[in-house]
């Protein structure tokens, strides 16, 4: 459990100024949520474990499609703007 001047600590830290009211509702809090973590760990501390599923990696393989530069000629073709294998494009700051 979290006691009251660990609360005034936080605070301290936190250059935070807590009414007597409020550094109990922290207290309450925080504690709560420190037991909370603990069942968690509880949880994780298991040695049962289920397989679920097969992992697999669905993506394809990055291999390219077509031979490089097949398609370079007809782009730069298709653009407004062009010169020789590059396109031109306003400048833009």
């Amino acid at each position: 459990m979290i006691t009251k001047q660990d609360i005034e600590k936080l605070a301290e830290l936190a250059r935070l100024k807590l009414t007597e009211a409020e550094a109990e509702k922290m207290q309450t809090d925080i504690g709560s949520i420190l037991l909370y973590v603990d069942q968690l760990k509880e949880v994780h501390e298991t040695t049962a474990t289920t397989i679920v599923g097969s992992n697999r990696n669905v993506m394809r393989e990055d291999i390219p499609q077509n031979a490089g530069g097949s398609y370079t000629r007809a782009l730069v073709d298709s653009a407004p703007a062009h010169d020789g294998d590059f396109v031109k494009v306003k400048k833009i700051l």
